[in-house]
């Protein structure tokens, strides 16, 4: 009975005077006294999972985890957390146990755990956040049949660090931004704040120094400074691909992967490789991106029809289409087939395409008119470009805000219920990106799995606890995803600044070249650049018909399209 009161006491948290003076003697026994509790405290646990109470044993667990025990004993805690919180439904919570359970060493339920956590590899979402806890582990601890999902998901991860250390270094520095806005709870459902506790409590204390200046934001460090860790190992990345044998489900995957690796490298005739070896592994989804890839390696090779062949390969109906369609147009444009870039662009237009527009179309439609000497259209093309004004605007002013980077995923979450329509019609741009949107998913999936912990009704103690291991792993991944926000808006900003340039830069070059033509035309010279008109339409073959275009548009024909160019230039 004294037993089961103390271990009792112990799962609600009340802390216990063990006694002892300061004397080491006083201090021996009282570690000592620590020990048998912990592992009456283990024992506890042993048979509440024996007993299915798992909900039991995560309670003990946080604590126990807290206590100054042996590494045996916390390692056994650990694992045996963990296959409590996958007997629950709650795999975030089991991959955040695992990552302590895997760094406290062997113990005895590691095997069956490892062995009951390797499934979460068959969900993109949960596999994601277990490759970081995996990183550091030897495939030879996993389960056979779930080391090549491991293998696959570890190289991804290191090239995802390699990729962000890239665009870290070439990224312009960013304004120091301070969280200075309340915390707001909307109606209805659990939210979760995984925000910096520190940071908040500054910002309150700030708020109330009345008639203060706001300090001065920090000064970014340089972006060779910005991180002292050496870069990812992609040698490690090629190594464990090659676990990925042909016959495993993530072979075709794993074969992008190294293509991608080998295009970070420059390897262009390697990248070839992998990328045609992903289309034969399949299925359609790998096929559709291994194309696409592909033909971007051969455009940047300089192989513009091979390339061309590639773009058209990819199916309407992958989410890669609409890429792919874009940069066919750029191909036909550097081969001169300026009608039938204006023809591809043209399906942008489609109401079917309405998730798919691109800013640089109409700089695009600008160069191919006034390659083909129309002028008057090229510079309506750039009017419409310069529309682009009050959006570069408004991205600069919201960009220059200061916001937590939680603030900028709430906006983005809150996109569809925005009054400020600019700034919510770029952020609904964002979800275009499958990597954001994964991110995302991930994040909400936590939420949904903190409501699920909340409706539980643990006690207090137990709660704030769980809630500390939540805001450990999820308030860096809410800040990850808060700054990825802001900074796609900004580059959606850099771009359009550019787009601006290019049309001005357009409009001046076509006013000169309108100019000369009307000089030569005065002065009855031959020569130089003139614009004439053209031949007869173009010509179909035998198996195509030739229909004009009236404004409806078509699913099956948005990729046929050709613009006949009434005038042209010699």
């Amino acid at each position: 009975m004294l037993q089961f009161a103390t271990i009792l006491l112990l799962a609600q948290g009340f802390e216990l005077d063990l006694g002892g003076g300061t004397d080491d003697a006083g201090a021996v026994q009282s570690r000592s006294d620590q020990r048998e509790l912990g592992r009456r405290e283990l024992a506890a646990m042993r048979v509440a999972f024996k007993e299915r109470r798992y909900r039991d044993v995560l309670v003990l667990s946080t604590e126990f985890l807290e206590a100054k025990t042996t590494p045996g004993d916390r390692s056994e805690a650990a694992w045996m957390a963990v296959r409590a919180a996958l007997k629950e439904g709650l795999p975030r919570m089991a991959v955040i146990l695992a990552k302590g359970a895997i760094e406290s060493g062997l113990g005895e339920s590691r095997g069956i755990a490892l062995d009951e956590l390797a499934p979460l590899l068959e969900e993109d979402a949960t596999a994601m956040e277990l490759a970081p806890v995996l990183a550091n582990q030897s495939l030879d601890d996993l389960p056979e049949r779930w080391r090549g999902h491991s293998a696959y998901w570890v190289a991804r991860h290191l090239l995802e660090l390699e990729v962000v250390r890239r665009e870290s270094a070439k990224a312009p520095p960013q304004p120091g931004a301070k969280a200075a806005a309340a915390k707001t709870t909307p109606s209805g459902g659990v939210v979760l704040d995984f925000g910096n506790e520190a940071s908040s409590a500054g910002s309150t204390a700030d708020s109330d120094k009345e008639g203060e200046d706001t300090p001065a934001p920090p000064k970014p460090k340089p972006p060779q400074q910005a991180s002292a860790e050496p870069p990812p190992d992609l040698n490690r990345a090629r190594s464990l691909l090659g676990e990925v044998d042909s016959r495993h489900p993530l072979f075709g995957r794993s074969r992008i992967l190294a293509g991608m690796i080998a295009t970070a490298d420059g390897d262009d005739d390697a990248a070839e490789k992998f990328f045609r070896s992903a289309m034969a592994a399949g299925p359609a989804g790998v096929t559709d991106l291994a194309t696409l890839e592909l033909a971007r390696v051969l455009y940047a090779k300089g192989a513009i029809p091979a390339a061309l062949k590639r773009y058209r390969r990819v199916r309407p109906s992958s989410d890669d289409w609409g890429d792919a369609l874009f940069e066919q147009a750029w191909a036909h444009f550097r081969l001169g087939n300026f009608g039938r870039t204006l023809g591809i662009l043209e399906a942008f237009d489609s109401p079917f395409m309405i998730d798919e527009r691109r800013d640089e179309i109409e700089v695009l439609k600008a160069l191919s008119l006034y390659e083909n000497c129309r002028y008057d259209d090229a510079i309506k093309a750039v009017d419409r470009v310069r529309r682009l004004r009050p959006v570069f605007d408004r991205l600069s002013e919201a960009t220059a805000e200061k916001r937590a980077p939680a603030d900028w995923l709430s906006l983005y979450r809150r996109r569809a219920t925005l009054e400020d329509e600019l700034l919510a019609d770029r952020l609904r741009l964002l979800a275009r990106n499958p990597g954001l949107r994964r991110s995302i998913e991930a994040y909400e999936s936590a939420e949904a799995e903190y409501a699920r912990l909340v409706g539980m009704a643990l006690d207090a103690r137990a709660m704030d606890r769980i809630e500390r291991i939540f805001r450990g792993q999820f308030g860096p991944m809410q800040t990850r995803i808060g700054e990825r926000v802001l900074n796609e808006l900004t580059a959606q900003r850099v771009e359009i600044a550019s787009l601006l340039k290019s049309a001005i830069a357009i409009r001046l070059e076509v006013e000169e070249q309108r100019t000369r033509v009307l000089q030569q035309q005065l002065r009855g010279a031959r020569g130089g650049v003139v614009a004439e008109a053209t031949g007869d339409p173009p010509s179909v073959k035998d198996d195509e018909l030739f229909w004009p275009f009236t404004g409806e548009y078509w699913r099956d024909e948005l990729d046929t399209y050709q613009v006949h160019l009434g005038r042209s230039c010699r």
